[in-house]
């Protein structure tokens, strides 16, 4: 009964009428797989994560397509609205690396992707304005800078600026070049990134990456890392479920709509995991720690240590989250436009930077 509630019921008609339903197809898958990647099953299985640094490379080619559908509202209506659309872009991504900073003095065991994805907001601004020419400028030059950043500062972890700034880019060229365009053309994209996606997994999944060494962190393919191909098979995994969100987007009867409402709040669930896990792990891994520094002073014979990945692996809070979150979202935006944290977002900017009254 519950379970074909949460599927067939209709979000609120408002929000539901405003948004882009693919994006947030895409945005909850972005949040599925960053959740899984913080506390998966994988150290439960005894295996790495080899998705890892997919999710959060998403959730930012997400952020920049966010942030160019935002600065487009101001650039119809013209005039002032675009000096103030701008201003509250910036004022968005000074909110986001407060939010950011928060985060991270309540637990340091996962490492926060917000302030990254503030920098597409306060830097990024612009990109709607100008030709696509330029963008395209833009992410080529971008891409360049982290591949060689990557090169020169090995390494840059866990999120090399750069790149994360890079990934908004390409979303601000996506959502005038490929957001809107046929759905034959969304499922081919769709089909390409994921096989490039499938392509980096299997580069991936080897003991060792080859190109981890110093002179060649150029070309590396480890999460994270900002070199060539970790870009590229980033993107094109970010290509291939926004691609597919897009076009199931185009066919209602197979809409999920718990993981659309999910996604439509995707920062309300940031939020509840990062809140969660966090301390959480924060607890564990303090406890572990001081159990093994008293092992060592007893003089207790030395045996091998948890790996992270089974440090952090929670299959139980990992389904807990996911599932919860399915459940909660589509009932909250039944009722509400926003998410808790989304309308927190957006009556602080209007607070600040209100828009004009004839808007």
């Amino acid at each position: 009964m519950l379970l074909s509630f949460l599927v067939t019921t209709p979000l609120a008609r408002s929000s539901q009428q405003s948004r882009i339903i693919g994006l947030d197809i895409a945005r909850g898958l972005a949040i599925i797989g960053m959740i899984t990647a913080h506390i998966g099953p994988f150290g439960f299985l005894g295996a790495k994560n080899p998705t890892d640094g997919y999710p959060s490379a998403l959730f930012a080619v997400l952020a920049g397509v966010s942030m160019s559908i935002m600065a487009s509202g101001g650039l119809k209506r013209g005039g002032k609205a675009i000096s103030i659309s701008r201003k509250q872009l910036i004022l968005r991504g000074v909110l986001l690396t407060g939010l950011a900073i928060c985060l991270g003095l309540v637990q340091q065991s996962i490492a926060v992707v917000l302030f990254e994805i503030s920098l597409t907001f306060m830097l990024l601004w612009w990109m709607p304005a100008v030709r696509t020419r330029w963008q395209i400028t833009t992410v080529a030059l971008l891409l360049l800078g982290s591949s060689v950043m990557a090169l020169l500062s090995f390494p840059e972890q866990p999120y090399p600026l750069i790149g994360w700034v890079a990934y908004g880019a390409v979303g601000a060229l996506l959502h005038r070049t490929f957001i809107h365009t046929q759905p034959r053309i969304h499922l081919g994209v769709g089909l390409i990134g994921i096989a490039v996606a499938v392509l980096g997994l299997w580069v991936r999944v080897g003991d060792e990456d080859p190109a981890t060494k110093t002179h060649l962190w150029l070309a590396s393919t480890a999460p994270h890392s900002g070199g060539v191909f970790d870009l590229f098979f980033s993107l094109g995994a970010a290509l291939g479920v926004l691609g597919l969100s897009l076009y199931i987007s185009h066919n209602p009867r197979v809409l999920l709509r718990p993981l659309q409402a999910m996604g439509s709040m995707a920062l309300t669930a940031y939020l509840v995991h990062i809140l969660s896990a966090g301390p959480l792990l924060d607890h564990e891994v303090a406890q572990y720690n001081k159990e093994q520094e008293q092992l060592y002073h007893a003089g207790a014979p030395q045996v091998p240590g948890k790996t992270d990945a089974e440090l952090y692996s929670h299959p139980l809070l990992w389904v807990g989250t996911i599932g919860g979150l399915l459940v909660f979202a589509p009932l909250w935006k039944q009722r509400f436009r926003r998410g808790p944290a989304e309308w927190a977002m957006y009556r602080s900017i209007e607070a600040i930077v209100p828009r004009s009254p004839k808007e």
